[in-house]
């Protein structure tokens, strides 16, 4: 690209300054919005409180709930010459020292709603080391610090610095683009849900970012007067996609902190949102919510996505059954690599099953285990190279070199980098890609191979399921299901059991079936298992 993401935001701010970037819905019915004008203006004001000696090699870490202030530390950090992170405001303090450590945290930007979280900080000698180099912000939203905000910056002081700040008492600053901006170095750096394993830091290049926007934009048709609903965080790469997409097209973004249906119904009617980017779960909820008014989002949304996961065949079709008139797409990628596949919405009807074909810029590889391409319509490890390719993971050679590597010799040109997903997929004879599962969960049970993905996707084929997830402890070689059954439903262990002897062979029946009304979740809304598992012992 021949601009860099600031670049463009930048124009979106001469080009669209009177239009509405941001309206933040609040609980209480009312609504807090910001012209692009107003957006810079506010970004100028926390990038003054940035230092001035911030280099490339040092993060600013964003530890917020989304709102105007959220973004505008976002647009600041953008503006800035460091790389930045956005920390979803639902983790632990613990976890925050974790991320600081990982991305050389110089700065983090806090809220009301995160700077409490930080006193767990104040009782660990290991905690305190390690955010006695961090300079941290507490934005606050009123002019007057609240007794308990008060204690809390005292009892962090003794061991950080620390400020609280009311943006609307910050001088005016003017941002402007900076002269020149290092091509390879990272910008932005996501961290993992740790589905797969323990958080990493993925780093992202500053001209990925565009790349990665204007595909996207492309795809959905992003144009300026379109309406985003913005529901997932901006540690979520679809959400913080989500996010530069329309500011650069000049949209319309609306942010809503709840993900219960009938909020996000509200919303959709109340600001005609024409787009909303949704996890699996968050249609599954308005799929059974059974909702009088989603006759009339149907005539208002023009697209939504299915991302980060995929839902069975009965509640796509349930969707496409609610929504006649709107163009679903799916998308299929990982923090890694961003978009490595996307489901067109003229596609749905006729590939539902499938998570489409690379997305512009993307090539992807279908290999055996000895490196080598398999035949149509044959499994095998999904490679991913082109636009979206991380970095790294910062701090982490050996995970970087296991996951960013050399295709083998005379597939690819040398010393092009490409990611080896772990995801196994197939292709068909029209150039669609399907899912199948992981390597890494792949287990074995009397010499045959089982992908998890299998037993999940039978179970939710019964009607009285929404969800499920599955395990297997090799000691004792049992598999265990869990089951999130439909509100209201009689569903019981002994009718799962039996409804999968009829559709599995024996070595893949579970040995125990655990039923849920709801299941935990990650900050992204996946399915939190590692917790589930755990309760389930």
């Amino acid at each position: 690209m021949s601009h860099s993401l600031c670049k463009a935001i930048d124009q979106s701010f001469n080009s669209f300054s009177k239009n509405t970037a941001l309206i933040q819905h609040q609980s209480n019915g009312e609504s807090v919005a910001l012209s692009y004008e107003a957006l810079k203006a506010l970004a100028g004001k926390v990038y003054s409180l940035f230092d001035e000696d911030l280099t490339a090699d040092q993060c600013i870490g964003l530890y917020m709930q989304r709102s105007v202030e959220h973004v505008a530390s976002i647009v600041a950090s953008i503006y800035s010459k460091s790389p930045y992170t956005t920390i979803n405001n639902l983790v632990s303090a613990k976890q925050v020292c974790h991320i600081a450590q990982d991305s050389n945290l110089k700065i983090l930007i806090c809220d009301n709603s995160t700077i409490l979280k930080l006193r767990a900080l104040t009782q660990d000698e290991a905690d305190k080391k390690t955010l006695s180099s961090v300079r941290i912000i507490h934005i606050r939203n009123n002019e007057g610090l609240q007794p308990v905000y008060k204690q809390t910056i005292e009892l962090l002081s003794d061991f950080t610095t620390i400020e609280s700040i009311f943006l609307a008492e910050v001088k005016p600053y003017d941002l402007q683009v900076p002269r020149a901006e290092t091509i390879n170095k990272s910008k932005l750096i996501l961290f993992t849900s740790g589905s797969t394993g323990n958080p990493k830091g993925v780093m992202i290049k500053g001209d990925d970012l565009i790349d990665r926007v204007e595909s996207e934009s492309k795809a959905y048709g992003l144009q300026e007067g379109d309406v985003l609903l913005n529901i997932l965080p901006f540690s979520f790469d679809v959400g913080c996609n989500q996010l530069y997409s329309s500011l650069i097209k000049g949209c319309r973004l609306v942010l809503l902190n709840s993900w219960m249906p009938k909020d996000m119904v509200s919303a959709i009617v109340t600001y005609q949102v024409t787009g909303v980017s949704g996890v699996p779960s968050l249609w599954l909820s308005i799929v059974n919510a059974n909702l009088e008014e989603l006759k009339e989002i149907d005539g208002i949304l023009r697209y939504i996505t299915i991302s980060g996961g995929d839902m069975a065949e009965k509640d796509r079709l349930a969707l496409r059954d609610l929504l006649p008139n709107v163009k679903i797409f799916k998308t299929y990628g990982q923090t890694e690599t961003f978009r490595s596949g996307m489901l067109l919405a003229e596609h749905f009807d006729a590939k539902h099953k499938s998570v489409g074909k690379p997305v512009e810029g993307v090539e992807l590889l279908i290999l055996d285990d000895n490196g080598n391409k398999v035949a149509q319509g044959q499994i095998g490890e999904i490679i991913h190279q082109g636009i979206g390719t991380m970095l790294g993971y910062i701090g982490d050679k050996e995970a970087t070199n296991r996951k960013l590597k050399n295709l083998p010799q005379g597939l690819g040109e040398n010393n092009q980098k490409v990611i080896y997903t772990g995801d196994l997929g197939s292709i068909d004879e029209d150039g669609f890609l399907y899912l199948h599962g992981r390597q890494d969960r792949m287990f074995k049970v009397r010499g045959n191979r089982v992908y998890p993905e299998e037993i999940e996707r039978e179970l939710c084929a019964h009607e009285e399921v929404i969800e499920s997830a599955s395990s297997y402890d090799a000691a004792e070689e049992l598999i265990t299901v869990y089951v999130r059954k439909k509100e209201d439903s009689a569903l019981t262990e002994k009718a799962i059991i039996k409804f999968l002897s009829t559709r599995l062979p024996s070595y893949m029946m579970p040995s125990h079936c655990l039923l849920y009304d709801d299941f935990p979740r990650t900050a992204s809304g996946k399915i939190d298992v590692p917790t589930l598992t755990s309760q389930g012992k």
